[in-house]
């Protein structure tokens, strides 16, 4: 069947433009077949349609069946479909019968239960895949619920006398204030608090185990611990007690003064402080722990801080580069510990930090050690002090990376019997340059002592001398160090000083003469004197000296002899003796004189040779022969001469002894 056009259907005339032909009538079929065909797709379907999806409430709450007036369009987003709700779905959606789709929300999820009520109408669109709602819930409903929750909470909140909230509270909580009628702000976190003033004031409610204060007196003041719920009133002075009569015990090793109560203001003494935090620290574990200063703070000290007594404990003090400044009314030690007899204290050690004294005053030193068996400084800068350290009756002091500038009195001051004292890298400058300076030693010994090493060492300007010894020194060593600008005799022997080495120095620019005394057994070698002015004094024995360089004007100075007693009949003439190399060798020295053939003087042991020892020479003035001879089982050395007597020089003759 041919389908009429709509424009022969509804032509004005029988013959299309003939107006005579008279007015056209068309039959009722031929329109209805052209319009049919015209809806069934003959021409382009229109894509800003709705079609009404009817629901007669023939299927069941999750499956709808519709019915439809028109076709359904087959390709997707082609027409918008409006579909009424009948029954309360129970679960998920599917449309069926006119169209089969699963109704789903916009994001393509699952209809909720409970979501499609009676009289709901859907508007949705077919994506091909699925009936998809373009709206999904109420957003009146949800408008209106949130106004209510927001009137609830307001009404709430008046009822339970909430804090008004500023700025600074994010992360707070809430916690119930003293009147029990309300709530305020507390920490941000449970548990936390300001500072230990803060617990002090704070009930903490049994449940708390511990809890962490952000500082001492305030936050961020450099104190800030931890500490744990205690059964009872800790011993120690780590300790806090809160409001509800717990006591709360500091539970750390890393431990600071600044836990303790130090303020580091320059007016408060920190010095009780930093003891309680010491005696806390060393108490903890098999050795105790250090004592942590805090980094860049500056503490202040009215009274003495204490390295002792412990016993079986080490007590360390780790700086960490802060700085100990004597408040301007302290007198004393510093640092002390002045322990009575048999009382000790072992293993202190104190490590990179500066102590600063009062530069135009006498009364504050550093330190004083009385029964001190193993102390170490290590990388400490002391100034400004009186007296730098005074050792008494101590063992195995070690100074390590030590400046000591501004000493009015001493850097070293050893008072009684002492030993095993090492100073390495240890620089002293300007000593007794504050006032009211009398012209003391740098370092000064008023007892006897052994084992004394200096290496690598700087010691430069002072009043006096370098070194004062007026005691027995049963080894002395310094070597590879800096020795300028002291007063008087640099070193200063006033008692005998075994075992003396003296190698890879400087020593120069002293406005005194280095004058060598006492020295028994020795070596000078290797060493640089600079405009230095030497000569050597008595009690000198087996010195061995070589390799010096002398220049600036230094005159050259030479262990001769150690000084013989001679036997009857022999006259000395040129500082006649005897000495002994490092390497066994025994020099025999200057200038004797006999009439005839006979003793000259005698060798102890230890110089003598291994075998009797003849040695020819000459008498002086001329060509007459002699012989020396040496014992060696009495030591005695004595001459032949081959006619008459005369005179003898015994330098150059030499054996191994």
């Amino acid at each position: 069947m041919t389908v009429r056009t709509i424009d022969d259907i509804f032509r004005d005339f029988t013959i299309d433009g003939v107006p005579s032909s008279g007015p056209f009538n068309p039959y009722k079929p031929d329109i209805r077949d052209t319009l049919k065909a015209l809806l069934e797709g003959v021409s382009t379907f229109p894509d800003n349609r709705v079609i009404r999806l009817n629901n007669a409430n023939s299927g069941t709450p999750n499956n709808i069946v519709v019915t439809a007036s028109v076709a359904i369009p087959a390709a997707a987003y082609q027409v918008l479909y409006i579909l009424n709700v009948t029954q309360e779905n129970t679960g998920a959606v599917t449309v069926s019968g006119a169209i089969n789709k699963t109704l789903v929300t916009n994001t393509s999820r699952p209809i909720e239960p409970g979501y499609l009520q009676p009289g709901m109408a859907l508007l949705c669109i077919d994506t091909g895949t699925d009936l998809r709602l373009l709206s999904y819930g109420d957003a009146e409903a949800i408008l209106a619920a949130a106004e209510d929750a927001a009137e609830r909470a307001e009404a709430a909140a008046a009822g339970l006398n909430l804090p008004v909230i500023q700025p600074g509270d994010a992360g707070k909580s809430l916690i119930v204030n003293d009147d029990e009628n309300g709530y305020e702000l507390g920490a941000a976190t449970a548990g936390y608090y300001d500072s230990k003033l803060a617990v002090e004031g704070s009930n903490i409610p049994d449940g708390t185990n511990f809890i962490h204060t952000a500082g001492y007196y305030s936050a961020g003041d450099g104190g800030p611990a931890l500490y744990v719920r205690a059964a009872s009133e800790p011993a120690h002075e780590g300790k806090v007690q809160s409001v509800d009569g717990a006591w709360w015990a500091l539970a750390t090793e890393y431990v600071t003064p600044n836990m303790f109560g130090a303020r580091c203001n320059g007016v408060d003494d920190d010095a009780p402080a930093i003891n309680a935090a010491w005696a806390y620290a060393t108490a903890l574990g098999l050795v105790g722990a250090p004592l942590q200063l805090v980094s860049k703070k500056v503490y202040y000290a009215g009274t003495s801080i204490q390295l002792g007594p412990i016993s079986e404990k080490q007590r360390i003090l780790e700086g960490n580069g802060a700085e100990i400044k004597c408040l301007s009314n302290f007198v004393g030690y510093l640092f002390d510990s002045d322990n009575s007899d048999g009382v000790w204290a072992w293993r202190v050690e104190l490590r990179n930090f500066t102590a600063d004294g009062i530069y135009a005053s006498s009364s504050p030193n550093f330190m004083r050690l009385r029964h001190v068996n193993g102390l170490c400084l290590d990388h400490v800068y002391i100034q400004s002090f009186n007296l730098g350290i005074a050792v008494n009756s101590s063992y195995a002091v070690a100074l390590r990376n030590v400046t000591f500038r501004y000493m009015k009195q001493h850097v070293l001051w050893i008072s009684s019997s002492s030993m095993q004292l090492k100073l390495i890298d240890v620089r002293a400058y300007s000593t007794q340059d504050g006032a009211d300076t009398p012209a003391n030693p740098a370092i000064i010994l008023t007892a006897s002592n052994a084992n004394i090493i200096m290496i690598g060492c700087d010691f430069e300007g002072g009043k006096g001398p370098f070194l004062y010894s007026n005691q027995t020194i049963r080894q002395l060593s310094i070597t590879d160090s800096y020795i300028e600008g002291f007063v008087g005799n640099p070193l200063d022997f006033q008692a005998d000083v075994t075992a003396f080495t003296f190698e890879g120095n400087w020593l120069g620019y002293n406005t005194g003469t280095q004058n060598w005394t006492n020295i028994k057994s020795g070596r000078i070698s290797g060493n640089v004197f600079a405009q230095q002015q030497f000569s050597i004094g008595g009690g000198n024995r087996d010195v061995f000296e070589g390799n010096n360089a002398f220049i600036d004007g230094s005159n050259i100075f030479s262990f001769r002899v150690w000084g013989a007693s001679l036997a009857s009949g022999a006259t000395p003439l040129d500082l006649p003796g005897y000495k002994r190399t490092p390497e066994g060798v025994t020099y025999l020295s200057g200038r004797i004189s006999r009439t005839a053939s006979g003793n000259l003087f005698t060798l102890p042991d230890g110089y003598r040779p291994k075998v009797d020892t003849s040695i020819p020479t000459y008498v002086e003035g001329g060509f007459a022969q002699a012989v020396i001879d040496v014992s060696s089982t009495t030591g005695v050395v004595s001459v032949r001469y081959s006619s008459g007597g005369g005179n003898l020089r015994l330098d150059g003759m030499s054996f191994l002894s």
